[in-house]
């Protein structure tokens, strides 16, 4: 298991723990009553395509001008590189967004993601889709290698039980992301946190299948690491909307 599984851990325990005190905030949207309905993190039923993104040689793509998170790249030859393109443009950011990123899995990668993507005036609800979205992103990149390993007849047999495991594990992950942006799509942010917080479970369980197989690696570890850090830091956003109370 993921040493950094702690962090992430403790801010969903933390987040649940201020919604039953009694300072809890009295709303899950910006605009509607409280909603008593907290929905459970099982998978819907919703079949998702799943889309293999531009490969490119190496590094992280952070368009200037882009509008669309599908316009960013995650596969990284050197496994250094995400962080310190990062933090250079982190470097950057409106402070707004620095802020708001501070409790993020990696708020380097936080900042700057949402630097590079946001429009207009600092929005933090905008702020949290935009790196939802990215996750959704890289959940499909994952799922795309999983998919073709499995069908690849030169893939390690040992290897064949850990990716069906991780086959099932990311296709409940994208539902339940997909299942957040509807959410948000509604305002409602702390139903959307009961919903993604599943998502780091489902990516966990991919990568015990793994341990628990002698001998075998998994193959898709560094763009694991970068799905780990981007719903990190969706969950820190969730964590810090709801604390500063900007729901």
């Amino acid at each position: 298991m993921d040493p950094r599984f702690n962090k992430s851990l403790f801010v969903i325990l933390s987040f649940s723990s201020l919604l039953l005190s009694s300072n809890a905030v009295p709303s899950t949207r910006f605009d509607d009553s409280i909603s008593t309905n907290v929905p459970t993190p099982t998978p819907s039923s919703e079949v998702i395509d799943y889309i293999v993104p531009e490969q490119p040689d190496s590094g992280l793509n952070l368009p200037e001008n882009s509008a669309s998170p599908d316009d960013f790249v995650f596969r990284l030859e050197d496994p250094n590189l995400l962080g310190s393109i990062s933090e250079d443009i982190a470097k950057n950011a409106d402070p707004e967004i620095v802020k708001l990123c501070v409790d993020a899995e990696s708020p380097s990668l936080c900042a700057a993601t949402i630097s590079s993507l946001m429009k207009g005036p600092f929005d933090p609800l905008k702020a949290l889709e935009i790196e939802v979205d990215l996750t959704l992103q890289q959940a499909k990149t994952v799922a795309a290698i999983i998919t073709e390993l499995l069908k690849d007849p030169s893939t390690n047999k040992k290897a064949i039980k850990a990716l069906e495991i991780c086959q099932t594990q990311y296709k409940s992950m994208l539902d339940a992301i997909n299942e957040t942006v509807e959410l948000l799509g509604q305002h409602n942010v702390v139903d959307s946190f009961y919903k993604f917080s599943s998502v780091i479970s489902y990516k966990t369980t991919c990568e015990d299948a793994f341990v628990k197989s002698p001998g075998v690696e998994m193959p898709f570890s560094r763009d694991s690491s970068t799905l780990f850090d981007l719903g990190g830091n969706c969950l820190g956003i969730m964590n810090a909307l709801v604390n500063n109370h900007k729901i």
